[in-house]
């Protein structure tokens, strides 16, 4: 997929390669607030979290795509 940032996007949509949607900050804190639970483990398998988050889910985010 060809990267075409436009002035203000912070997210990009994609699907099999192609270019579906774009979003910006204020598009994805529009969204309805979605709270749940995040954590990651680094490299050296070290786990960080979990710690309560709030964000837009992924399904509202990919529905167009």
């Amino acid at each position: 997929m060809a990267v075409r940032r436009l002035p203000g996007s912070c997210l990009q949509v994609g699907q099999n390669g192609s270019f579906v949607k774009e979003y910006t900050l204020a598009d994805l804190e529009a969204m309805t607030p979605f709270p749940g639970y995040a954590g990651f483990r680094n490299s050296e398998a070290n786990v960080t979290g979990p710690v309560a988050v709030t964000g837009a889910k992924v399904t509202d985010i990919v529905q167009d795509a």
